[in-house]
């Protein structure tokens, strides 16, 4: 065996081996480059920045901050660059959490062009507002200048309230109210009439202030789009996308680092117990044969045990065999004589005497023979257990009766049910078994007589009985062996018997899952106390085994076994 377990110790040391090698192909084929992996963060992170920048340029635009767009152009152009270094992710990353990068890389990309694209929209719209924004008031403060020098002073005052509510919106983000002011003086300046050669002029006004109010909402409403574009969302969910990607890589790098140390650990431990068995085998050989010297000499004293017992039992087999067979086959024999010397003369009563006995020794006979083939069944685990519904009370009582004519005149049979049985289950073969031959003990070796009772009780699934007497008792010295074949009490004398009834009833016992014990309490006569399942098949205990009927008896009118009395107790 050791050297089997050596054989499993270096193949388990090889797998090791192999897996540590493995482990480490996969370790070097995954390893994480911290330089492809600072690189790559730091791009992400500058995208963050840049997305950040643009906003920023984008409203200094709006608030004229900048005379040109090239802040928003550059910033563009470094986003662009960024996004297409962030479209190859470092190469640590699963095939799996690469997919999610890409997909948040995508959507963040189609997210930026839409940005772009209201940014150029802005371009065009912020050039022609600030046009207009350098014309209006240039020509609103000449048309106001000249209306007041021909004495047009209302005309003048409404045109300076033109110049002023549209250069407040004009400046940043405007207000509803501010745009509504402005475009109510605007409405109400074009449906005044121009002094004779400002009209030209006055048209001037209302056109350039009417597209400084429309395109500054314009900008207005582009900026703030811009401004809530979910860049930054998207830049967060990306970088938080890749971060998730680089822990779950350098978690499987632990591992398989882990790994990689645990089965080297493992092999150079295989290997160590390897060779520590190898060196002790020479002690383990030199001590196994000295075993196997040990244990063959301890078989042959077995062997010898068991051919002492089997010649034993063999004796005993033989020695009750002989006598028991010598009494049925002697009346056979005197009976057979005496009907053919005397049948012819004799009246027809004392012939059916003579075949009466002739018949009882008979039955006797092949009762004891079924009592030797109950137990070689049993002994080779062959009895069958074959539960059905059966009324163990009602049963009871009809056994008790079937019993009563065998009693002597100086016995008494008491019989008690107490509980309801109608929904048991039980082999009513079996309890013929166990309960003939208890009871038939019960009166045999009662010789002087006196009370036999047989009482039956439910407790739960169990139906528990007792049979008891006052007869001779069993010996302390005769109980340990009081279950075995052939074995009969030292103070039996000269009651016949053949040792084999208590052998059957146990064997019937154990086959059906019940149990048998003498009650040692009681100081006169014997008692024994018996417990069965009788639970049907929907709350029976599990099945502990099958038992055959070995015998199969015609029963007589009461319900118990014909001839069971005489035949089936020891």
């Amino acid at each position: 065996m050791i050297r089997s377990f050596r054989r499993v110790l270096r193949l388990l040391a090889a797998l090791a081996l192999v897996g540590a090698v493995v482990v480490a192909l996969l370790e070097y084929m995954n390893r994480i480059d911290p330089v492809a992996h600072e690189s790559y963060w730091r791009d992400g992170r500058a995208l963050e920045a840049l997305d950040a920048k643009l906003s920023f340029e984008v409203m200094r635009a709006r608030d004229g901050l900048s005379a040109n767009y090239d802040g928003i152009v550059e910033t563009e152009q470094a986003i662009n660059v960024s996004l297409r270094r962030l479209a190859t992710p470092p190469s640590h990353l699963t095939t799996a959490d690469a997919g999610r990068l890409k997909e948040a890389l995508g959507h963040l990309t189609t997210t930026m062009s839409d940005k772009e694209l209201l940014i150029e929209e802005l371009k065009s719209q912020n050039a022609v507002l600030r046009n207009s924004q350098r014309y209006f008031p240039v020509i609103a403060e000449q048309v106001r200048d000249s209306l007041t020098g021909v004495g047009q002073l209302a005309l003048a005052r409404l045109v300076n309230d033109v110049l002023t509510a549209v250069l407040r919106c004009g400046q940043g983000d405007p207000t509803e109210d501010q745009l509504a002011r402005a475009q109510l003086a605007l409405d109400t300046l074009s449906t005044r009439t121009a002094p004779l050669g400002l009209g030209d002029d006055m048209d001037v006004v209302i056109n350039h202030g009417q597209v400084v109010l429309d395109r500054s909402a314009a900008v207005s409403n582009l900026v703030n789009a811009i401004l809530a574009a979910p860049t930054t969302t998207d830049t967060v969910a990306f970088d938080v996308t890749y971060q998730r990607g680089h822990m779950q890589a350098l978690r499987k790098s632990e591992h398989r680092r882990t790994l990689l140390s645990v089965l080297s650990i493992v092999t150079v431990l295989l290997v160590g117990a390897d060779i520590i068995l190898r060196l002790r085998e020479s002690a383990r050989i030199e001590r196994m044969a000295n075993e196997m010297l040990t244990r063959a000499n301890d078989a042959l004293f077995r062997e010898k045990e068991r051919e002492r017992e089997l010649r034993e039992l063999k004796s005993r087999f033989v020695s009750m065999t002989s006598h028991e067979f010598r009494t049925p086959l002697s009346v056979i024999l005197s009976s057979s004589e005496l009907l053919e010397a005397y049948g012819e003369r004799w009246p027809q009563t004392k012939r059916a005497d003579h075949y009466t006995r002739i018949k009882a020794a008979i039955r006797s006979m092949t009762d004891l023979l079924d009592g030797v083939l109950v137990i070689g069944l049993a002994e080779r685990g062959k009895l069958r257990h074959d539960p059905a519904p059966l009324d163990v009370g009602r049963w009871a009582a009809e056994l008790a009766e079937a019993i009563r004519p065998s009693l002597g005149p100086n016995h008494r049979l008491v019989a008690d049910v107490d509980g309801d049985f109608e929904d048991a289950w039980a082999d009513e073969r079996v309890l013929s078994h166990v309960f003939t031959n208890l009871l038939a003990n019960a009166v045999k070796y009662s010789p002087d007589g006196g009370t036999v009772r047989f009482t039956v009780r439910r407790a739960a699934d169990q139906a528990v009985f007792t049979v008891s007497d006052e007869g001779i008792g069993i010996p302390q010295k005769d109980r340990h062996e009081l279950f075995e074949s052939f074995h009969r009490g030292s103070n039996v004398g000269a009651i016949s018997g053949s040792g084999l009834g208590l052998a059957i009833v146990k064997r019937a016992l154990e086959a059906a899952g019940g149990d048998i014990e003498l009650d040692a309490s009681v100081s006169k006569g014997t008692t024994f106390l018996v417990s069965m399942p009788i639970a049907g098949p929907a709350t029976a205990a599990p099945d502990v085994g099958p038992i055959e009927a070995a015998v199969t008896t015609p029963r007589d009118g009461g319900g118990a076994p014909a001839g069971s009395r005489d035949s089936l107790a020891d």
